[in-house]
């Protein structure tokens, strides 16, 4: 079974971004004798009482990744480990990824739940990349979930 949830704050940062460059280039200059003038009132700046409205940042492109492999082995002295593929299907580059491995027994109840990093924490458009984790088995396992976070 896999289940993938995305988590995109690419919109949301490059909003952060610009509203920090416009908050830094507002701000009235110093130089070495002081404060410079005001600027003069121009025909493209709202009026003092208007409020401006926000307008949405861009998106250029979503980011998506999708487990395109998934399987598990037992290492020699017995360890469960889920291994796989991760490949980006989007039009971004996709950055800090995760992937959580979380383990039930016959009864669905948690056995062990472990957060890893692939090989590559950045993915291209097309790329791939593989990721192991290692579950304990405190318990029989009998299935398991792999989620890719960004």
């Amino acid at each position: 079974m896999t289940r993938v949830r995305k988590s995109n704050v690419a919109p949301v940062m490059g909003a952060l971004l610009l509203g920090l460059l416009f908050g830094v280039l507002s701000m009235s200059c110093t130089t070495l004798t002081g404060s410079c003038p005001p600027c003069p009132p121009c025909p493209t700046c709202p009026a003092v009482d208007e409020v401006p409205v926000p307008t949405a940042a861009p998106i250029i492109g979503e980011g998506e990744l999708d487990i395109i492999d998934m399987s598990f082995k037992r290492d020699s002295i017995g360890n469960f480990i889920a291994m796989g593929i991760i490949k980006n299907e989007g039009d971004i580059t996709v950055n800090r990824i995760q992937v959580s491995c979380t383990a039930y027994d016959s009864g669905q109840h948690l056995v062990d739940t472990h957060t890893t990093y692939p090989e590559l924490t950045s993915l291209a458009p097309g790329q791939e990349t593989t990721y192991t984790c290692y579950l304990d088995e405190v318990s029989p396992i009998d299935s398991y979930e792999c989620v890719v976070q960004w």
